[in-house]
This record gives structure tokens, C-alpha cells and sequence, in this order.
């Protein structure tokens, strides 16, 4: 209740105030903050108030953790800063980034100054920042009049708090906090500057006409090392440095994110837990319900919580006419926090995000350091990409408050452009995280989950003909959990997303697995698809590729005959997969060492692959290699090198250098050079390959082994 002449009652309560008494009465908890600046009036006078701090001399907020990691070179400067006095300085950045606690740390130190005054205040709103900053000009002693007369509107509040600042008898330093909605500091004319002290602001808005004056300093996350030493000083026995380092990775290295998970696991009640555990509640649970259990109990600034810290900005955002920018802001939460091609954004549209609105809702978020944009480097010989990025612990937090109501025209928004982009000009490497985290945020029951597979399914064999085995393999074990799950095991586009990783346990050497996988697969394929379906005879084709490396030459070739009759059955002679089927048929009778007519096939299936797909296609490329190992095997080991460099050329022109692929090549050809005697030549070759593969590969895989024990040979010969 505000302040009144005689008494009062709160109706359905006992209690009553007179004059300047207060009454707070509640049936439940509350946190309850009063702060009042009482005016002296004439006698007979009504007496007036305004709230305002209960003091300007001490951070109303904030705090400087054990260790101020990694901030040593903005501490300098602000230092700097502080010593000469005459400027206003605006640390700005996302929510959680520590910019508050820079400032804490600067406060404090300055406080140890002999001869300085110093001043916190909160700028989170009008009435707040007005009367923190008459409270500083009342501790500089401005009369009672004086105030009265500010407070009134009688005249300009900042101009009579800046007269008392610029006639101090000490030097001094104003930390003004929380300034997110700048048009309170430019309608007042607050922000301003004189040579015997120095301004610091906190601000989540990097860009406004109000800093101009202004020094600026972004204030971001932390290096990793730095984040894992951060956790370590506030939970020194919950694991090594290089436990920390995985939780500090997972939390982006966010400050804030960093201080809930420190305290939470520094200060155990019920359990111990540690840095390996709460990694993986991390993964395992809703990451921003568990951060905010690190909070102290009751916090009541939502500047202190994962959950509601970025509500603030959304918040003024919607206030300042731009609700698209929230939309905007939960698209993105369906994505990763990997860079994100702003040309996915220009094709996102529709009824929550009119292609229209689009660019100011982007802005609107790059102005609250919700977003950023950076440049990432294209492919080998193109221009860098232009990126939006947004913090993932942000985008758990936003997913976690997406309406359900809004999800599934979200999900069908964040869909299409990756749907589009797949084989689009966009990198690989720049789609494949955002597809991934996409099949993370869909749910069973989503209307878009089979588009969802679907899409997961391309990418993933596109992951795999990349050379990214690991990475397939990832994408691929996801997808096919997610789509059994989702639309069940007999649905095809689950059997698809089996299908998908069977191609990458082979390549990865893990064989047993691969056969296990692809056999199921291709049972299920049997009875839902038939035998004559592509995905069932694709499936034939994988499976019989693992018998062969098994060493099962004879059920391997029964397999492929069916495959190879079923293709010329449905797809035809000419068809790439056809085709592709026929180098297989080579390399496996080299196996078997079938030789009868081997020439004649191998020179046939070149000229057939180099009319129906051309020279450069790597199917062609493909038969001269099955090509060349007959001629190195009929002695004839130079004709082979020459169709090696040959195939060395084709393979390097569709797959790149670091391709594992092309390391076969280099290997086939040691060996034909080695024939020939050039030891030298054939050992380079076979040194690289070793190398390679180990790098690529693993030291355990078949193919490192045998690459490790070709260079032996070559070595002691």
C-alpha cells in the first residue's frame, strides 16, 4: 500500500497502517524488495515519496565469482578507463555472458581506491533509473528542495544529477546496470560523460545511437579452458579439468550457464554429483530445468535463471512492435547452434514468419545480442558463407517455452529450407548439424517426423559419400532409432534409415555389425517391399559387400548374381546402379580369382560406363580401377599404372584430397609401381596411405592394418 493520511484496512486481513506504514500480508510465499526515498516537506504538508534504491553505494545485483576467468584484458582496459576518468564505457552482449559480474569486479576494486566514490545503478526501467540516479545525486549532497523539485518534473532530473557529478569532490565511477531498453538513457539524457569520472553500462544491445559517444566492449563466452577452470573454481571436487571441459563445451562456455552448474554441483545436498554426471543428466534431461536448479534458493531476478533470462529480451522486443523476432527466435530453436546459412532464413515464410518481416525480426535480434552473424569459409576454391549463430544453451532454453500451438508450423518452417538446401549450393558441413539437431526437436507424433527421416536419411548418405564416416554413422544411428520409433519398423522410410548405415560399418571396417544390420534390413525389406524393390535389392548389394571383406566369397557372389539380375530387371542395363553392380561383380572375382575372361568384362563394362555416364563419372572411374588391378595381376603392371593415374585423377576430382577413397587408389598404385621396381615411388605412395589411413581411419582398422603391412613389406625388401 502507498503512503496515506490516517488509517487503513486490507479487506479479508487483520491489520491496519497509519501515516507512512506499510503492510504486506500474503497466504502464500513472497519476496518482497521496498526501497523509498522520503522527501522532508512543510510542516502540513502531504508527504512524497519515490521509489528508489534503499542505497547507490553497493551492486543491487550482480556478483564476481571465485575467479574472473578470462576477462584479464578487458579488466586493463576498463582500468585504464578508470584511472584517466572523462569516458563512458558500454559493455554489451547476450544474456549470461558475465558482463554484470565485469562490472562487479570493477566496482569492487575501485571501492579499495582511497579518494573515489562509487555508484551502482539498476537501469532495467524509468522509475528505477531515475531514482538511482537522484540517490546519487542526494549522496553528493543535493538538498531535499532540490529533489523534490526533480522528482516533480520541475526540472531535468539528469541535468541536476550530472551538476553534482561534475562538481564532485572526489573522482568517481557510475556503473549503470541493466540498461537493455536503451530509450530510457536517451529520452532522460542520462548517459553522459566529465573528466572526473567514468561511466560504465551494461547493456544486451550492442548497436544504438545512444552509445555513440561511448567506448563499447563485447563481452562473450568464455575459451573452453577457461569455462572448465571457471567450473573447477566453484566445484573443485566434482572432477578433473578434463571432465570440466566436456560440461563446459556442452554449455557453450556461457557464464552464467557455467556459474548454475558450478554451484550446483559445488554445493551438494542430497547427492554428490559429478562433472561425468552431470554431463550426461545434460544430455539425458531437460538441460535448462537442471541448470536452474543451481540457482540459490528464492533468487528473484529472472537475470539469474537459464530459463527466463533471455524472457527480458524477447520481452522488449515484442514491446517494440516486433513479435516476429520471437517467432524468429523459436524457429531457430529447432536448429543447432553450429553457423547457420543466412540464405536458409531468406526461404523461411509463412503465416507466424511472413518472408516480409523477416529481415527486421533478424535485426531485431542481432540489436539484442540474441544472434550474431559471422563469416565461415566456404568450400576450397569459393567465397566464405555468410552465418547467423545463435548460443545453444539460449535455443534449449527458447524450445523449452515453444507453444504447442506454434510447433507444427515451426518444425514445417525450420524443415523446408533444410529440405531445400540438401542439395543445394550450401556446404555440407554447414546443413548437417542443423538436420541433426532438427531430429532431436521433433517429437513422436509430429506430423512432419516421416519428412523429418526422410531428410536425415539424404543427408546421411550424402555425410557418407563425403568421406565423413563417423559423422554418417552418427546421423545414420539417429535417424534409424528415431524413425523405428516414430512411424515403426516396417514403415519405409524406417527401413531406409536402417539401410543408410549398413554402407558405413562397412567402410568403417566393422563388419560382423554391418552384416548383422544389413541382413535384418533386408529381411524386413523382403516382406514389406518385395524382392524387386530398389531399397530391397540396395540392401542385397550392402549386405553381400560385407560378406565379401568377411571372407563368405561364395555366398557373397550367389548374392550379387540376384542383385545384378534384379537390377537389369527393374532398373535396366544402362542405370548407374546396374553399372555399379558390375564393378562389384570384378572385384569380387578377383577375390575368388576368376580370371576366365576377366580382360574382356573389365574392358566392356569401361566402354559401357564411359557411353551411358561419361568419362568423369565415378562409376567409370570405379571400372577402370577393377580394370587396372586385372592388368597388375596379369603381370602387366605398367599398362596398370598408366588407367591408375587415371582412375587417381577421377577419384580426386569427385571426392577431393583427404577422401579415404583415394588412398586405395594410391595403394593400388604402389603396388603396380612397386612391380616395376620403382621403390622409391612405390614407397612414398605407400607411406602416405599408412599414414592417412591411421589419421582417417584408426590404427585398428582392416584397411590401416593392411596398409601398415604393405609399407613393411616394401621396407624390407
Amino acid at each position: 500500500m502507498s503512503g496515506f493520511d490516517g488509517a487503513a484496512r486490507v479487506p479479508g486481513q487483520r491489520a491496519q497502517a497509519y501515516d507512512q506504514g506499510r503492510i504486506f500480508q500474503a497466504s502464500g510465499d513472497q519476496y518482497i524488495t521496498e526501497q523509498r526515498i522520503f522527501v522532508q516537506q512543510a510542516p502540513g504538508a502531504r508527504a512524497t515519496e519515490e521509489l528508489g534504491p534503499c542505497t547507490v553505494r553497493a551492486p543491487l545485483a550482480g556478483r564476481t565469482p571465485p575467479v574472473l576467468r578470462d576477462r584479464r584484458e578487458l579488466m586493463r582496459r576498463l582500468r585504464e578507463a578508470l584511472a584517466a576518468g572523462g569516458e563512458s564505457h558500454v559493455l554489451h552482449g547476450m544474456g549470461g555472458c558475465g558482463k554484470t559480474a565485469v562490472a562487479h569486479a570493477l566496482f569492487q576494486e575501485a571501492q579499495r581506491e582511497a579518494g573515489r566514490d562509487c555508484f551502482w545503478i539498476n537501469a532495467a526501467d524509468r522509475l528505477t533509473l531515475r531514482a538511482g540516479m537522484l540517490g546519487v545525486a542526494a549522496e553528493l549532497g543535493a538538498s531535499n528542495g532540490e529533489l523534490a523539485a526533480a522528482h516533480a518534473g520541475r526540472r531535468p532530473p539528469a541535468d541536476l544529477v550530472w551538476r553534482y557529478l561534475g562538481s564532485a569532490a572526489l573522482r568517481w565511477l557510475l556503473v549503470i546496470d541493466n540498461a537493455d531498453d536503451v530509450t530510457v538513457l536517451e529520452e532522460g539524457g542520462w548517459l553522459r560523460s566529465c573528466e572526473l569520472g567514468t561511466v560504465v553500462v551494461t547493456s544486451r544491445v550492442g548497436a544504438a545511437p545512444v552509445w555513440r559517444e561511448s567506448v563499447r566492449h563485447p563481452v562473450g563466452v568464455l575459451p573452453l579452458a577457461d569455462a572448465a577452470r571457471a567450473l573447477c573454481d566453484l566445484a573443485p571436487d566434482a572432477g578433473s579439468v578434463e571432465d570440466a571441459e566436456l560440461v563446459a563445451r556442452r554449455l557453450g562456455c556461457l557464464p552464467l550457464a557455467l556459474h548454475l552448474a558450478g554451484s550446483y554441483m559445488g554445493q551438494p545436498l542430497l547427492e554428490v554429483c559429478s562433472m561425468t554426471d552431470y554431463h550426461q543428466r545434460l544430455e539425458d534431461d531437460e538441460p535448462t530445468a537442471l541448470l536452474d536448479q543451481g540457482a540459490a534458493p528464492g533468487a528473484p531476478s529472472s537475470r539469474q535463471l537459464i530459463g527466463t533470462t533471455w524472457q527480458l529480451s524477447l520481452d522488449a522486443l515484442a514491446a517494440d512492435g516486433a513479435p516476429e523476432a520471437v517467432s524468429l527466435l523459436r524457429l531457430l530453436s529447432f536448429w543447432s547452434a553450429e553457423p547457420l546459412p543466412v540464405s536458409l532464413l531468406s526461404r523461411v515464410g509463412g503465416a507466424l514468419l511472413p518472408t516480409g518481416r523477416l529481415e527486421s525480426a533478424l535485426r531485431g535480434l542481432l540489436a539484442h545480442s540474441l544472434v550474431a552473424l559471422t563469416a565461415v569459409p566456404g568450400a576450397s576454391d569459393g567465397p566464405s558463407v555468410r552465418c547467423a549463430q545463435t548460443h545453444g544453451v539460449l535455443l534449449d532454453s527458447v524450445h523449452t517455452g515453444v507453444p504447442d500451438d506454434e510447433r507444427a508450423a515451426l518444425l514445417d518452417h525450420a524443415l523446408r529450407p533444410l529440405e531445400s538446401a540438401a542439395d543445394g549450393p550450401e556446404p555440407l558441413r554447414l546443413i548437417t548439424p542443423h538436420v541433426r539437431a532438427l531430429l532431436g526437436r521433433t517429437r513422436a507424433g509430429d506430423a512432419a517426423g516421416e519428412r523429418v527421416v526422410r531428410l536425415a536419411v539424404r543427408v546421411t548418405r550424402q555425410v557418407y559419400e563425403a568421406g565423413d564416416w563417423t559423422g554418417a554413422l552418427a546421423l545414420g544411428e539417429a535417424t534409424a532409432a528415431r524413425g523405428a520409433a516414430w512411424l515403426g519398423a516396417d514403415h519405409a522410410a524406417a527401413i531406409e534409415a536402417r539401410l543408410s548405415t549398413g554402407p558405413v560399418l562397412f567402410r568403417l571396417g566393422r563388419y560382423e555389425e554391418g552384416e548383422a544390420l544389413l541382413r535384418a534390413a533386408r529381411e524386413t525389406a523382403l516382406r514389406v517391399l518385395g524382392a524387386d524393390d530398389v531399397r530391397t535389392l540396395d540392401a542385397g548389394f550392402e549386405l553381400q559387400r560385407v560378406l565379401h571383406r568377411l571372407g563368405r566369397l561364395d555366398e557373397a557372389r550367389g548374392l550379387l548374381d540376384e542383385v545384378l539380375a534384379g537390377r537389369l530387371r527393374v532398373l535396366g542395363a544402362s542405370h548407374p546402379l546396374t553399372l555399379k553392380a558390375r564393378c562389384e561383380l570384378l572385384e569380387l572375382r578377383i577375390a575368388q580369382e576368376d580370371f576366365a575372361g576377366y580382360d574382356t568384362a573389365a574392358t566392356a563394362l569401361v566402354a559401357d560406363c564411359d557411353r551411358h555416364l561419361g568419362d568423369a563419372h565415378l562409376i567409370t572411374v570405379w571400372a577402370l580401377d577393377a580394370q587396372a588391378k586385372g592388368l597388375l595381376r596379369d603381370g602387366r603392371a605398367a599398362e596398370a599404372e598408366g588407367v591408375l593415374r587415371r582412375v587417381l585423377a577421377g577419384q580426386r576430382a569427385g571426392y577431393g584430397d583427404a577422401h579415404p577413397l583415394v588412398l586405395g587408389v594410391v595403394l593400388a598404385l604402389s603396388r603396380a609401381q612397386a612391380a616395376q621396381d620403382k621403390r622409391a615411388a612405390a614407397l612414398a605412395g605407400a607411406r602416405e596411405v599408412a599414414e592417412g589411413r591411421s589419421r582417417m581411419l584408426g590404427e585398428d582398422h582392416p584397411e590401416t592394418t593392411a596398409a601398415r603391412e604393405w609399407l613393411t613389406t616394401l621396407v624390407n625388401r
